[in-house]
């Protein structure tokens, strides 16, 4: 068991790190990639220079901090839609929906990391290992709606990748375009077309299937 000044230093950590985090989120929201030094973080967050620089070494050490703090929250709630007891199609409705409103929340976060080609190389790597961890939990719901006759025999990674494909692209055009899509809407149009494709002999507009 861990003493309690053990465990004392480990919240003090956990505080510190939260407060940098809110204080390069702010400064991101308002100045972007260009804005984000560790001056100017640092003096948001009330901290000594020296004292963030313990922590984060490097600036590409905080923005791989600020997207795994951004990104693993909905990886965790699209992990708990996963073992839910939701039918395949609702899992599959409720994560898009779901990623589609975290996009909403962190909107300026993800505009920097996906509109600056440096952000994006220096957070290659956290990059990669969470849209791994979202495939495979795609991945999940698809080999779960195959094994209960909802979705026919189809290679479920393929069907993750084209899955979470079709999810980045719309959100790259909305920060491109400063355009801001309802959800909900474009959830129902993704997934009919997910789960009838474009053959015209399907039954249009209607996301319900004899397995559901």
């Amino acid at each position: 068991m861990k003493s309690l000044a053990a465990q004392c230093r480990e919240l003090a950590s956990a505080a510190m790190r939260e407060g940098i985090f809110q204080a390069a989120l702010q400064v991101v929201r308002e100045a972007g990639f260009e804005g984000l030094t560790m001056d100017r973080v640092a003096e948001i967050a009330g901290v000594a220079k020296g004292s963030l620089y313990n922590y984060f070494p490097t600036k590409q050490a905080l923005l791989e901090f600020i997207f795994e703090r951004v990104v693993t929250p909905a990886i965790d709630r699209v992990r708990a839609v996963v073992s839910s007891s939701l039918s395949p199609i609702e899992k599959l409705r409720s994560v898009l929906q779901l990623w589609f409103e975290h996009f909403g929340e962190y909107r300026g976060v993800f505009e920097t990391i996906f509109a600056d080609k440096t952000v994006r190389q220096f957070c290659s790597d956290a990059r990669r290992t969470k849209y791994g961890e979202g495939l495979a939990l795609l991945e999940a719901i698809f080999r779960e709606g195959i094994e209960r006759g909802v979705f026919r025999a189809i290679d479920p990674q393929v069907a993750s990748e084209v899955v979470l494909g079709a999810l980045i692209l719309p959100i790259e055009r909305d920060l491109d375009s400063g355009q801001r899509r309802s959800a909900i809407e474009w959830v129902e149009k993704f997934l009919d077309l997910i789960l009838w494709g474009l053959s015209s002999s399907g039954p249009a507009g209607s996301c319900a299937t004899p397995g559901n």
